[in-house]
């Protein structure tokens, strides 16, 4: 049986430095079934892959890659700038599809 159902969403925002301009994505990182003896977790291992990674545990919220993982996929790793073009923000949020 099925108790609730939750999103893991995150938003990025792109800042460009050098320009008055800014990219905003919204990726949904895993949707979790909160069953009433455990969790399952179907998420993403990398960026903009299809939902790859299932976990069936207690509490698995600690298993959704992190918002410190995102921004490092996320980040301006050119080498041959000495700074970098952008940055990237990241705001999460678990959104509730049974009881809003």
């Amino acid at each position: 049986v099925i108790k609730n159902v939750y999103i893991i969403r995150d938003n990025v925002k792109i800042n460009y430095l050098n320009e008055d301009k800014s990219d905003d994505y919204v990726i949904d990182q895993a949707i979790i079934f909160d069953l009433y003896d455990f969790q399952w977790l179907i998420g993403q291992d990398f960026i903009f892959t299809p939902m790859a990674n299932m976990i069936f545990e207690s509490n698995v919220l600690d298993k959704v890659k992190s918002i410190n993982k995102v921004k490092s996929e996320w980040a301006d790793d050119d080498q041959e700038d000495d700074s970098p073009k952008y940055k990237v923000e990241v705001k999460r949020e678990k959104i509730d599809l049974l009881n809003t």
